[in-house]
C-alpha cells in the first residue's frame, strides 16, 4: 500500500525514438537549489541528482506562501518522439496546475528529464520501433525520473516527507503509472 496519495492525468501516449542533446545532465557535482527565489510563488531552479544515470535533471520549484514543511507536488511533463520538439522547455505549459497546487499549500516540482529541455543529456524513454513499442521500459524509464526527484525533494527541509503526489501528462502520466506500480521501499512514496 502507498504511504501517500498518488494522481496521476495521463493525456495521451506518444510514438518512439531517440536523441543526444547536452545540458546540465552532466553537472553532477552541482546539485540543490542554483540561485535566488524569484515572483510571488518564490520559483526557484534547481538541479536534482539522477543517480542511475550518473547526472543532474534540471527543475523548477515554485513554493506556497509560509514556512513549511510542504506537501510536495511532483509534475511529469509530457515527452515527444520528434527530437526537435523535447529542445523546448516544458515548464511554462505546466503552470496553470502548478498554481492549482501552490493555492493548496503544496511546494511544486517540475522535473525536465534526460533527453529533455536544458537538462538535454541522452533520451532514456525511447519506446523502440513503432511496430512493436515497448511502452513498458519507456514507462519504467521515466518513473526512475520520478522516483529520483521525489527522493531528492523529500530530503530537503521545507517538503513534508509523507504527502506526496505525482501528476503526469502523456509520457509524464505513463511514468507516474509505472511509479505507482512499483514496489520498491527506496521510493517515498
Amino acid at each position: 500500500m502507498r504511504r501517500a496519495l498518488a494522481f496521476v492525468l495521463v493525456i495521451m501516449l506518444g510514438a518512439c525514438q531517440s536523441v543526444t542533446r547536452e545540458g546540465v545532465f552532466a553537472q553532477v557535482d552541482r546539485t540543490g537549489l542554483q540561485g535566488e527565489p524569484t515572483g510571488p510563488f518564490r520559483e526557484q531552479f534547481w538541479l536534482i541528482p539522477y543517480p542511475e544515470a550518473h547526472a543532474v535533471m534540471a527543475a523548477t520549484v515554485w513554493m506556497p506562501s509560509g514556512v513549511g514543511p510542504y506537501p510536495l507536488a511532483v509534475i511529469s511533463h509530457a515527452s515527444s518522439q520528434d527530437p526537435e520538439d523535447r529542445i523546448e522547455d516544458p515548464t511554462s505549459r505546466y503552470r496553470t496546475v502548478s498554481m492549482w497546487f501552490l493555492r493548496h499549500g503544496y511546494a511544486v516540482v517540475l522535473p525536465i528529464r534526460l533527453g529533455h529541455g536544458r537538462t538535454g543529456g541522452p533520451y532514456l524513454e525511447d519506446e523502440g520501433d513503432c511496430s512493436g513499442p515497448d511502452y513498458g521500459g519507456s514507462g519504467r524509464a521515466t518513473a526512475a525520473s520520478i522516483e529520483a526527484t521525489v527522493n531528492y525533494m523529500t530530503t530537503q527541509r521545507f517538503i513534508r516527507k509523507d504527502r506526496v503526489v505525482v501528476v503526469g501528462q502523456s509520457a509524464g502520466g505513463r511514468g507516474a503509472l509505472a511509479l505507482a506500480g512499483l514496489d520498491r521501499k527506496s521510493t517515498r512514496l
